[in-house]
């Protein structure tokens, strides 16, 4: 799905994306180039009617750094009209203080990758692992069952079987003149 915005948001963006803050850039070089999980973020993306400060298309997710002022009552009541908004377009808001950023980035980052992982993978830890296929030839998974059957023998451990010529000498399939009993066995070499 596709979020379309508001055009005229491009030109704000672009000077935001040339004004970043320290948390905003050190966020970025962590996020950048699919570090994360393989998912391509972008930054100061226009979204809807919103210029949001991370964003991640295929996770749906939208990261948000805070600095001191959205804590004041005022800028959290607008956070909390923008959030509302994005949701309403199925995205995911991630929010952290820069503070979180600069002294926590690696538990930022952890965070982060947990919910991508739930966006990206939602059903992966709920799978479970594909059945094993069977243990001898012809499906059938116990090999006592074809115990009888004509041409074919089981092997139990410390049981010594005759191998036939062919399958000794192993790589390639090359062995001595001495493994055919019926043949003669060739003593002198001709100079």
């Amino acid at each position: 799905m596709i979020v379309k915005y508001n055009g005229g948001l491009k030109i704000h963006a672009r000077a935001l994306r040339q004004g970043m803050t320290d948390a905003e850039q050190i966020l970025w070089s962590k996020l950048r180039r699919k570090q994360i999980q393989g998912v391509q973020f972008y930054r100061q993306k226009p979204v809807g009617c919103y210029i949001v400060d991370f964003y991640a298309p295929r996770a749906k997710l939208v990261i948000e750094l805070d600095g001191s002022q959205h804590f004041e009552r005022e800028h959290a009541q607008r956070d909390a009209v923008r959030d509302s908004y994005l949701q309403g377009l199925c995205l995911k808001v991630l929010r952290f203080d820069n503070l979180q950023v600069l002294h926590e980035l690696e538990a930022v980052q952890d965070e982060i990758a947990r919910v991508i992982n739930e966006r990206v993978n939602p059903d992966r830890d709920q799978k479970t692992n594909p059945p094993q296929p069977p243990f001898c030839k012809g499906g059938s998974e116990n090999a006592s069952a074809l115990e009888g059957s004509e041409g074919v023998s089981t092997f139990s451990p410390g049981e010594s079987q005759s191998v036939p010529p062919f399958a000794k000498g192993g790589l390639g399939g090359i062995f001595g003149l001495s493994d055919f009993p019926d043949k003669p066995k060739k003593t002198d070499i001709a100079k």
